[in-house]
């Protein structure tokens, strides 16, 4: 299976253990990530027998002592204490009943009902040659493991299918299979085939090979395995596909188990094979008495074996240790040509598992840089370059403590407890970039020449100024921020984590990154993957999620010990990715490799099974109880709503006469500004000017005390309205305020409308948005038709309500609440409603540029009581 092909070349055995090695000098043992099921976990005995999984999700475990239940958290036994050797489990119209060799459990929720196999005692199961048959299939046999008969578990017992005499041929290495309606039976005499049907014809016999095993149906083929190869069935001749592995204790045969993506694992009696198309690679080795194998509808594996129940995961986690338990890896880089790079504790420099500097003496600062191929790993005294080549190049360093070592690209930059270096290594040449930072934990370049370090007193920039000199300046305001790791994406995004929490760089802002989880989970390290996405490690958690467009987290997945990230404490390290994406990180006992986008492509459906649904949280109980819910509510609100129509004629004039009230009140602020005006004319001698500004306030306050009862003017009295007001207002602004008014198309001018609603409009631009803007500004009034209303627009370029809220706390906005609360009114008498809108304009950066309103009047309106 190509997914399973993890990295490294060739496998070795361990006890319980998946080893995969590249040399056999490698200093590296590395072991497919698993976890182990015994008796501390619920088993009643180490001795599994029966893997299945039934159609909830739940997967039952048979032993030589009963059976339990796991729902992905725990493991619940369903015998308690009654000894049962369980080797077979069987779905009967959804009920789940696990077999014995003479009786049968029948499983409801946690309890059982024991029942005999054959009432008469005369019939037993047999286990071995059974074990890849369907689920309510089962072969029976007598005592003497003779007159063996296939048969359909039903609810009342057992139905014969056939009792073909082949079958009394087989060995316990041998499994039966079922494919095309077909049951195919390898003997020792060879391979034979009959038909499922009650007058089937006896068995034929397709090939006289004596050493097939299993057969194994995968994507509409039937493989056929036997002792020197793998076949495929193919008009009744059998067609060489691959070797087989040299398999160890055949007299139990093989167990071969399809997978989702169209391959099989084949396991014998101690080690676990996957097949990728043309060969096959050994995943577990060392394994006692495999006795059954399960992928189960989570692509996880399962291996059952004497030793307890194994849970390789999704095969994505590979742990690697190195050959010497006193030493631990520490920094890890990639070069050229993608070898793997990484410096231990203990003074080792590895190159692709391979020592190539061993300094006991020595140890290697936990981070890494690359540049132009070639990796940088800091130690005590010095720094190592090494090259796809596998050459090191000691360089000398400054005699300082180093905490890390990074690249911008051209540059290996390097932090000390008092300052941050940048090494040429095209020239050699060592710069000082700051000696203003205390304490650098880690450091990133955003790929425009600023330089992000996080210390334990915050965040800081370097970056060069034009005389050539570098700054250094610290972005984030929070008086104790201890930043430990960051990392760079490719478009030159900073990512950051202080504690249990995330930060972004982005355009040089510093600003939050929410992700969901990370509460209380401290992080230890960070890296962004060429593919975009971040990859985040906790001190017991791993969470992988993509780099949306907005530079926020999406898809965010999590792993801990129970979905296969079982590595004790990941290190304040930086990671390493490979080409081929896989990701290398170093903990406290172990290093691990994963590709995070094959991670995100497993973050499939949770892999925890609910427990049953009590009867009063089923669907229909359910329903039954939102839909009294839905006639209560709906009972409730009829009788409210007659109660308000009975109330609505009576409170509809009296909100009328408020509303002249009110609207009388919300003038008397523009009139001590005009008369001052007119005062400052006479004054200063300028009566004509004084004469003509008396006049339309005269005709404005006429107007207004003349027309406040009505509930609508036309067109033209309206804009008439309103440029009085603007030309009054102008007598305070000056040239800071001017205005269009426009009446576009073929409006007729007398069409209704709500009184004063352009004017409100207009005092509220000049009010809000152009009062205090210095340069003044500049309102359009447009009303035009369209379609069957009559559309009315007042734009203006002031400082946009925004702005405006946060100079005006106080203000009531009554202008505008009285227009709503006169419209709402109107609306509840009309078929065709006025909808009145509000946008906020802005250039394309985001910067306000005024503000629009809007009214859609229909041309039917109707106005009056």
């Amino acid at each position: 299976m190509k997914r399973l092909l993890l990295l490294l070349l060739a496998i070795v055995a361990t006890s319980a253990s998946v080893l995969i090695h590249a040399q056999a000098n490698d200093a590296f043992v590395s072991t497919l990530d698993y976890r182990r099921f015994t008796t501390h976990d619920g088993l009643p005995q180490m001795q599994t027998e029966r893997l299945w999984q039934d159609a909830r999700g739940y997967i039952y475990i048979g032993t030589l002592s009963g059976f339990v239940r796991y729902d992905g958290r725990s493991i619940t036994p369903l015998l308690r204490g009654r000894r049962e050797n369980i080797v077979d489990f069987a779905d009967v119209d959804g009920q789940v009943r696990a077999l014995g060799f003479r009786r049968q459990w029948l499983v409801d929720g946690d309890d059982v009902q024991v029942r005999p196999i054959d009432a008469d005692g005369k019939w037993l199961l047999n286990n071995f040659n059974a074990m890849d048959l369907p689920a309510d299939i089962v072969l029976l046999e007598d005592e003497r493991e003779e007159n063996r008969r296939l048969c359909r578990v039903l609810p009342s017992g057992f139905e014969t299918i056939t009792a073909d005499s082949a079958m009394n041929l087989m060995m316990p290495d041998r499994k039966l299979s079922i494919f095309d309606d077909q049951l195919y039976i390898p003997t020792s005499q060879g391979l034979y085939r009959c038909g499922l049907q009650p007058q089937a014809q006896p068995s034929e016999r397709l090939t006289a090979k004596a050493d097939i095993f299993s057969l194994c149906a995968v994507e509409e083929q039937l493989l056929v395995f036997a002792e020197d190869s793998l076949y495929v069935l193919d008009d009744n001749r059998l067609h060489p596909l691959a070797p087989m592995p040299s398999t160890l204790a055949p007299d139990y045969g093989v167990a071969v188990r399809p997978t989702h993506d169209g391959s099989f694992v084949m396991a014998d009696g101690h080690n676990v094979y996957a097949f990728d198309g043309q060969s096959f690679t050994l995943l577990a080795s060392g394994l006692n008495l495999i006795r059954d194998v399960l992928i189960d509808r989570w692509d996880r594996l399962w291996v059952a074996t004497y030793q307890g129940l194994y849970c390789y995961y999704h095969r994505r986690f590979v742990n690697h240790r190195l050959s010497d338990a006193n030493d631990l890896v520490r920094a890890i880089g990639v070069t050229a040509g993608d070898h793997l790079v990484c410096g231990s504790l203990n003074g080792k420099l590895l190159f692709d598992g391979r020592v190539l500097s061993d300094q006991p003496d020595n140890f290697f600062v936990p981070s890494s840089g690359a540049v132009d191929g070639s990796v940088y790993l800091v130690s005590r005294t010095d720094m190592a370059r090494i090259d796809s080549c596998g050459s090191i190049t000691w360089l000398p360093l400054p005699n300082e403590r180093y905490r890390f070592v990074t690249s911008d690209g051209r540059r290996v930059l390097l932090g000390t407890f008092q300052m941050v270096l940048a090494f040429d290594p095209a020239s050699g040449s060592i710069d000082t970039l700051s000696t203003y930072i205390r304490q650098p934990w880690c450091a990133a370049a955003d790929g425009s020449g600023r330089v992000y370090v996080g210390s334990s007193l915050g965040v800081h920039c370097i970056a060069k100024a034009s005389d050539g000199q570098y700054t250094t300046t610290r972005i984030d305001d929070k008086p104790q921020f201890f930043v430990t790791t960051m990392t760079a994406d490719a478009k030159g995004d900073i990512f950051l984590a202080a504690a249990d929490s995330l930060y972004l760089i982005h355009d040089g802002q510093f600003s939050h990154l929410p992700m969901e989880g990370l509460s209380s989970h401290e992080v230890r390290s960070l890296f962004a993957t060429r593919d975009g996405c971040l990859v985040v490690a906790t001190i017991d958690k791993l969470f992988v999620a993509r780099i949306g467009d907005d530079r926020q987290l999406k898809d965010i997945s999590t792993f801990d010990h129970l979905s296969g990230f079982t590595m004790i404490e990941p290190q304040q390290a930086l990671m390493a990715e490979s080409a081929d994406g896989t990701v290398w990180m170093a903990g406290l006992e172990e290093m691990m490799s994963f590709k995070p986008s094959a991670l995100l492509a497993d973050s499939r459906e949770n892999t925890f099974v609910a427990p049953p649904v009590p009867w009063w949280q089923r669907w229909w109980v359910i329903a039954l109880m939102a839909l009294a819910a839905v006639c209560l509510v709906a009972l409730v609100v009829y009788l409210f709503i007659r109660r308000r129509l009975h109330r609505l004629e009576r409170d509809r004039r009296q909100k009328e006469l408020q509303i002249s009230a009110i609207r009388l009140k919300a003038i008397p602020h523009f009139h001590s500004n005009v008369l001052a005006g007119i005062e400052y004319f006479l004054m200063n001698g300028s009566t004509e000017d004084a004469t003509h500004y008396l006049k339309l306030y005269s005709d404005f306050t006429n107007l207004t005390l003349t027309d406040i009862d009505r509930p609508s003017r036309s067109v033209s009295e309206e804009i008439e309205y309103a440029r009085i007001y603007l030309q009054l207002e102008q007598l305070r602004y000056g040239e800071r305020l001017t205005y269009d008014i426009d009446l576009l198309g073929d409006l007729p001018v007398d069409v209704q409308l709500p009184t004063m609603v352009i004017y409100t409009y207009a005092q509220n631009a000049v009010k809000h948005g152009i009062a205090t803007k210095p340069e003044g500004g500049h309102i359009d009034i447009r009303v035009r038709r369209q379609d069957q209303d009559v559309v009315i627009e007042v734009e203006d370029n002031g400082i946009g309500r925004e702005a405006a809220a946060q100079l005006s706390r106080h203000s009531t906005k009554q202008g505008l609440r009285i227009l709503m609360d006169q419209v709402a009114l109107y609306n509840q008498r009309n078929r065709h409603h006025i909808i009145q809108s509000i946008a906020d304009l802005r250039s394309p950066d985001g910067q306000p540029l005024g503000t629009r309103f809007t009214m859609q009047v229909p041309l039917d309106f109707r106005y009056a009581v």
